[in-house]
């Protein structure tokens, strides 16, 4: 019998190569918008799905509870800080984790894109927040007030809204602040560090595309 691993990774590979030659890549400016499946990628979502489902010894069974898993699994992948998704984020989202098994048997990729899609926006938001506090930090922030945050995802609890997730994302760039002062070794000023670290984090999100999307949620659902 062949392992589970080399099962897995025939899985992937099956998805990944059809991927490849189905989708172009997306240009660095393009700008962030909702994505929609691929054409293709419905019947990836089948095969991969019909193909876990044969080899039972895997111990994936295409139901409710693995679809429970599946869906904790991903909102990790996406989220692991805590710092994008807000428990009212969470709460909309809690009617899909029974209905993920039902999608992968049809080929329905609405919700994982559907979550995908509220996480890029809630990152480009994150991301040009931080960059809108960059030119004003030195008057802005006080370093002598004591300050706190929690820096194990595993302890961190998820905020109640925008506003909280915005004090979160200020605390994080203040700590990052912090972490280039003690950086004796960088020479450059820190306001062209940071301006040049988190526009090319911009940058790199706004490559997103359709075969990412596809990639992560197909991780969760395989792993």
């Amino acid at each position: 019998l062949m392992n589970k691993n080399r099962i897995y990774s025939m899985i992937l590979l099956l998805g990944f190569f059809i991927l490849f030659f189905i989708s172009p890549q997306v240009s660095a400016k393009t700008a962030i918008h909702e994505l929609v499946p691929e054409p293709g990628q419905d019947l990836q979502c089948v095969k991969i799905t019909r193909t876990l489902e044969r080899y039972h010894y895997l111990d994936k069974h295409v139901d409710d509870e693995m679809s429970l898993k599946i869906f904790r699994r991903y909102i990790k992948r996406l989220d692991p800080g805590k710092r994008l998704f807000t428990l009212n984020d969470i709460k909309k989202f809690t009617p899909y984790r029974f209905r993920l098994d039902d999608g992968l048997k049809s080929g329905d990729l609405s919700i994982a894109f559907k979550i995908f899609n509220l996480y890029l926006k809630r990152s480009e938001q994150r991301l040009e927040y931080i960059c809108s506090l960059i030119p004003s930090w030195k008057k802005e922030f006080d370093f002598t007030k004591n300050d706190s945050m929690i820096l194990d995802n595993k302890l961190r609890r998820r905020k109640p809204t925008i506003k909280a997730l915005h004090e979160l994302w200020k605390k994080e760039l203040k700590n990052h602040i912090i972490m280039l002062m003690l950086d004796k070794q960088e020479k450059k000023p820190i306001n062209d560090r940071l301006a040049r670290i988190y526009s090319n984090r911009l940058k790199r999100l706004k490559q997103t595309n359709s075969n990412d999307i596809f990639q992560i949620f197909m991780n969760s659902v395989t792993s």
